[in-house]
């Protein structure tokens, strides 16, 4: 019975075909509807376009396979948060604590972090001690205290020397407002200081378990004042780009003044080879940006002879991944194909995973499921196509950088 309950935990629905005139969202009525953040992860979701209905798949795995492990490390969590609150249960007078992290002009990675050390899931030595009971709940590295989250982004050794680094250049509350009142202290906090706090706070945080992390799984040889220096550089480098997730230089570099034109980083490239005599070659790629969750695709035609028949590009919005992207670029070069030509044609990805998916025998389960179907469906009837997966074509990475935004 408890197996049963188990289960039930971790599946979810998986959205078929979704509206029947168009298969699309209702963007409006979704935004309408639900909170900007829920929202904007709808409609990341993609629709199946080849009629399916909605399935059932397993929420803890990538691949949507039920699995044993996953199963056991969700019983596991379970265990371990019954006592503490729930994020998505929360009513609207919550809402507002999560949208303090959820909301905050910090870069997605930042926000996960914050997350994870409110909802007490990181791997602190407190909560390793829960699962594993010969391991100590004591802090590793001073040795002073049990390893919570407040512990380790707050008091501990390096954590303590950090904050009493960034006071030299940032404005922080004092430290009776940091103090630790619950385990809620994260919500708590976040929600009785000023936005510019809140902001240097999470950077605070995220770069202290760094440093922890460092000490434990490292060299440890992480510097409390450069990694000082690196925080300021990046929140100004945030503040100057206006971007949530600006590229920051491993030497301390930053943006001067304004947005700047992006590096393009020119990739491993190996020499294209011709396909055979009555083949055409279709080599597709996509890039993508998880800042925006926006992507980029392109894709190029030729023939026997190298020459090319046809190239596209376009962008793509709401991508929830770069497999996302990868499988959408296989997609739309399929579909090009079929308009300029009926032969037989070889397309070329360099995303293993996509190529595995699209090949393999069994229904996919994936959040890529509708575009990994529709490209089944579409071999089906058109047994004249193979997808392989190969190194990067040079001249479809230059394809996708020219719709990339400036």
């Amino acid at each position: 019975m408890h197996g049963l309950e188990l289960l039930k935990k971790g599946n979810i629905w998986r959205i078929g075909s979704g509206s029947q005139d168009n298969n699309t969202w209702n963007t409006q009525l979704v935004q309408s509807v639900f909170h900007a953040f829920d929202a904007q992860e709808i409609l990341k979701i993609k629709l199946l376009h080849a009629g399916n209905d909605d399935f059932i798949v397993w929420h803890y795995e990538k691949s949507g396979i039920f699995t044993v492990r996953s199963a056991y490390r969700l019983g596991l969590n379970l265990k371990q948060n019954l006592t503490s609150t729930g994020a998505s249960g929360c009513p609207d007078s919550g809402r507002k604590l999560w949208d303090n992290i959820w909301k905050a002009p910090v870069p997605p990675k930042i926000r996960v972090f914050a997350w994870r050390l409110a909802t007490n899931t990181l791997a602190v030595q407190e909560n390793r001690h829960r699962r594993a009971m010969d391991l100590l709940p004591t802090c590793s590295i001073c040795g002073m205290a049990l390893e919570d989250g407040y512990h380790a982004v707050m008091v501990c050794t390096k954590a303590k020397a950090l904050c009493d680094s960034v006071r030299k250049q940032w404005n922080l509350p004092p430290e009776d407002v940091l103090s630790y009142t619950g385990k809620d202290w994260v919500l708590f906090l976040l929600d009785r200081v000023c936005p510019d706090f809140r902001v240097k706070l999470l950077f605070l945080w995220w770069r202290a378990w760094h440093l922890r992390n460092d000490i434990i799984f490292a060299k440890g040889d992480a510097l409390v004042e450069a990694s000082a220096h690196f925080l300021f550089n990046y929140l100004d480098s945030l503040t100057a780009a206006g971007s949530s997730d600006p590229v920051i230089d491993s030497k301390g570099k930053r943006i001067l003044s304004g947005p700047m034109k992006p590096v393009v980083t020119i990739c491993r490239t190996e020499d294209w080879v011709v396909p055979d005599q009555g083949l055409l070659k279709v080599n597709v790629d996509a890039s993508f940006l998880e800042s925006n969750n926006s992507a980029t695709w392109g894709v190029v035609i030729r023939d026997h002879s190298g020459k090319a028949l046809v190239s596209a590009w376009n962008i793509i919005t709401d991508c929830p991944s770069a497999e996302a992207a990868e499988a959408f670029a296989c997609l739309e070069g399929i579909k090009i194909l079929r308009t300029v030509s009926d032969r037989p044609a070889i397309v070329e990805t360099d995303c293993l995973a996509v190529s595995l998916a699209i090949n393999s025998s069994t229904k996919d389960r994936s959040v890529n499921c509708g575009t990994y179907e529709d490209i089944k469906l579409i071999k089906l009837f058109d047994p004249c196509i193979q997808v392989l997966g190969v190194v990067v074509c040079g001249v479809v990475v230059f394809c996708v950088t020219l719709c990339r935004p400036v």
